[in-house]
């Protein structure tokens, strides 16, 4: 039986196959050399510069719907979420891409960028090389690898490649077995999410399990299922302090005033 995961990743490689028929890699490449020279790698620096000075990170995600909860926002306005994001102490954006399963949008990232200058994710499942510089291309300043469906050769080609043009690498795991296929990468963002890909199940003592195997020069991103102020302190005297939280700021009609009061 299919599950969820490998569904998604069967839907993205006829999404791609399309979207390289409108515009091919050769023409991402081609742009960047047309545009100023930005800066780079700022996503881990925001999150580095917010732990030393707050104590905490959050990349607050923007996400409309998902497979296993459905519609999660129901009056969903891009713009205004990420405004709402900035003014009350995000550290990041993570902005949800993917049309087909999470009803997002990669013009989304563009969006963002017109109301925020917070350094942005892109949350995607990320198959192909394409879409690392089609991610450049459209102002991500990081890219999320799931290594869950990846192996540890395209995991390394595709974190040198995101380097190479300047992305911050995000790269996602959720067991033992994911966390020995990313030992040789360079990134120091590593995310544990709660949630099992393939069953949607959620456990949130998965991130401090495997967070205790994980070497201290990394930052931990705790993904999924956090959702209250203990949830929160459970992770910090775990000595994790980066959160990634979409689902239960995006229930509410003020996402960023959820955030202020769960980090105040």
């Amino acid at each position: 039986m299919e599950n969820i995961l490998t569904k998604i990743c069967n839907t993205k490689k006829d999404e791609i196959a399309e979207q390289k028929k409108n515009y091919n890699q050769t023409f991402f490449i081609e742009s960047f050399s047309q545009l100023p020279v930005a800066k780079e790698f700022l996503f881990e620096k925001k999150i580095l510069t917010d732990l030393n000075e707050k104590g905490s990170a959050v990349i607050a995600e923007i996400k409309k719907a998902s497979p296993s909860k459905g519609i999660i926002s129901k009056d969903f306005d891009v713009k205004k979420v990420a405004n709402s994001y900035t003014i009350n102490g995000a550290s990041c954006l993570s902005v949800l891409t993917d049309s087909q399963y999470f009803k997002g949008d990669i013009n989304y990232l563009n969006l963002v960028k017109n109301v925020s200058d917070l350094p942005t994710l892109r949350k995607d499942f990320i198959i192909d090389e394409y879409q690392i510089y089609q991610s450049k291309f459209y102002k991500a300043d990081c890219i999320l690898l799931i290594a869950s469906i990846l192996d540890s050769t395209q995991l390394l080609e595709f974190e040198n490649i995101a380097h190479t043009i300047g992305l911050d690498v995000l790269v996602e795991i959720h067991d033992v077995e994911e966390l020995k296929k990313i030992e040789q990468m360079k990134t120091s963002l590593i995310g544990i999410n709660n949630r099992n890909l393939k069953t949607f199940k959620t456990d949130i003592t998965n991130s401090i399990n495997l967070g205790k195997l994980i070497p201290g020069d990394k930052i931990i991103v705790t993904e999924s299922g956090i959702n209250t102020k203990d949830d929160i302190d459970l992770m910090k005297k775990n000595k994790i302090n980066t959160f990634l939280i979409g689902e239960r700021f995006m229930r509410e009609s003020d996402p960023g005033n959820v955030l202020k009061l769960l980090f105040e």
